[in-house]
C-alpha cells in the first residue's frame, strides 16, 4: 500500500452520531481481498473502512479523537499493522 495523503475532518452529525472523525486516505495499491484493510490512529481503530473501487485509497471513521501526533498504522486483517509517517492533528478547536 502506498499512502500519499491523509485528511481528518469532523463527521457530519446527520451521518451517524457515533462517529467523531472521518478519515480519508489517498494513495494506491489498496487491494480488495477477503482479509480487509484495517487501520488505527494511535490506539483508536478506524472503523467502517470502505476501499475505493480503483484501489487508490479509502474512507473510514473514528469514534474518538486520538491525541495530536498519533501515527496512522495500516495493514490487512491477516497482516501486522505498519506505522506510517502520517500523524493526526486536530482539524478543529
Amino acid at each position: 500500500m502506498e499512502i500519499t495523503a491523509v485528511t481528518f475532518t469532523p463527521s457530519p452529525v446527520e451521518a451517524d452520531p457515533i462517529w467523531v472523525l472521518r478519515v480519508e486516505v489517498k494513495g494506491g495499491e489498496f487491494q480488495h481481498r477477503a482479509a480487509p484493510v484495517v487501520a488505527t490512529v494511535g490506539d483508536v481503530p478506524v472503523e467502517a473502512i470502505i476501499v475505493r473501487a480503483a484501489g487508490d485509497g479509502f474512507v473510514g471513521h473514528l469514534r474518538a479523537s486520538p491525541p495530536d501526533g498519533a501515527k496512522l498504522k495500516i495493514g490487512y486483517l491477516d497482516t501486522e499493522l505498519v506505522e506510517t509517517d502520517f500523524t493526526y492533528s486536530a482539524p478543529f478547536g
